[in-house]
């Protein structure tokens, strides 16, 4: 299925729904109402990192059953067409039917101007907070079934704006062409090491980040890399403290929003006279990357032809839990091939990583992959004596 949302002159949005079949149903909803919607959504998402580290049933429940009211609010906001309830009820049924039929997957398309966790719209009944139901929680899987309704858990959803979505064949990039480009805060790259747990993991860690095109712990040192790189499809990665548009690097250094814009244009400008068509990926790994003022989001720059999208933080997230998360991403799209719904996916529904992984909003073409790497040939076995 797909839903798509554009902004109106009147300051309302229309809202398409579709499917292989064409359109659904358009109708037209409240811009400020979804606007209040998703605000009530990020506040109850600000206290998540606090709450979802309880080992206690009781406290987790009662963030996850707030995070779900607010989120269903977000979800009647988008289907609120008071002048033809008729035809809503039956878009809904409709929508139920696909899902029952298989369909699970659900690709919006949205001005970036709409600031939405779309992954945290809620769908069904938003289960009852009591302290019987609370006690007997199987923590965490138990939750993750039990609060389905999300829309990042229930669906394979992506959200993107004007950035090119494409035929799914180009988005399965070769391995020869891929690079990673690492831009990391120095003082988190030291604290991870203690946060991952396992010397192994932060060895691992390391050695995703410097595969080409390396790791740069300043602007200067990035834009040297993009320089010298002569890989074409450029998945850039950040690790580190977001805050006010800006990209925090340690030690004083920042990157602001023009910056930062700059920094994408010499990145995906590199092959525009060798008639060369990258096409990258944003992962914004720092507190609150998803969102911003209109104009000066970050994740809004992802809408060029030469990048997929982003992946990106719907509020804060704690260092540590960043650490975790990125290994997981980067391990999975660079070393295992997966594809961006598939990584997503999977993470969201980890009961490892739950329920903080609510936190990571999927912005990018869900078809977008890196070539796994090939295995190593085995070495040859010697043939038995007196055998030619």
């Amino acid at each position: 299925m797909w839903l798509k949302i554009e902004v109106d002159v009147n300051s309302r949005l229309k809202v398409s729904w579709g499917g292989t079949g064409g359109v659904y149903h358009w109708y037209y909803v409240g811009y400020e109402g979804i606007e209040r919607a998703a605000t009530k959504v990020r506040t109850q998402l600000e206290s998540l990192s606090s709450w979802g580290q309880s080992t206690d049933p009781a406290v987790r429940r009662e963030g996850l059953v707030k995070l779900a009211e607010a989120g269903s609010s977000l979800r009647f906001r988008l289907f609120n067409d008071v002048t033809n309830m008729p035809a809503i009820r039956n878009l809904e049924q409709r929508i139920a039917e696909d899902y029952d039929g298989g369909d699970h997957v659900l690709s919006i398309q949205v001005d970036s101007s709409v600031h939405a966790p779309w992954g945290l719209a809620f769908e069904g009944n938003v289960p009852a907070e009591t302290a019987a139901v609370a006690a007997q929680a199987n923590l965490p899987a138990g939750e993750i079934d039990e609060f389905g309704g999300f829309w990042s858990l229930k669906y394979r959803l992506s959200a993107t704006s004007s950035g090119y979505m494409g035929p799914r064949a180009r988005m399965r990039r070769a391995r020869k062409t891929f690079g990673l480009l690492s831009l990391v805060n120095s003082e988190v790259q030291q604290q991870i090491e203690s946060d991952l747990g396992q010397p192994d993991a932060y060895r691992t860690f390391c050695q995703l980040m410097s595969q080409p095109v390396g790791v740069a712990h300043s602007l200067a040192e990035c834009n040297a890399l993009i320089d010298k790189t002569e890989q074409v499809d450029v998945l850039l990665h950040f690790l580190g403290h977001h805050d006010g548009e800006a990209l925090d690097l340690g030690n004083g250094q920042r990157i602001d929003y023009d910056e930062f814009s700059q920094l994408l244009d010499s990145l995906t400008g590199r092959f525009e006279q060798r008639g060369v068509s990258p096409l990258g990926l944003l992962f914004l790994n720092g507190c609150e990357s998803a969102f911003g003022d209109k104009d000066f989001s970050l994740r809004a720059q992802a809408a060029r032809p030469e990048l997929c999208g982003a992946i990106a933080t719907e509020a804060r997230v704690r260092r540590t839990y960043a650490a975790k998360f990125g290994y997981r991403f980067l391990k999975a799209m660079v070393s295992d091939g997966m594809t961006v719904a598939d990584v997503m996916d999977d993470l969201h529904h980890d009961a490892g990583l739950w329920p903080e992984s609510l936190l990571y909003g999927c912005y990018a073409n869900p078809d977008y992959r890196i070539e796994k790497p090939a295995a190593l040939d085995p070495a040859p076995v010697a043939a038995p004596p007196g055998n030619p």
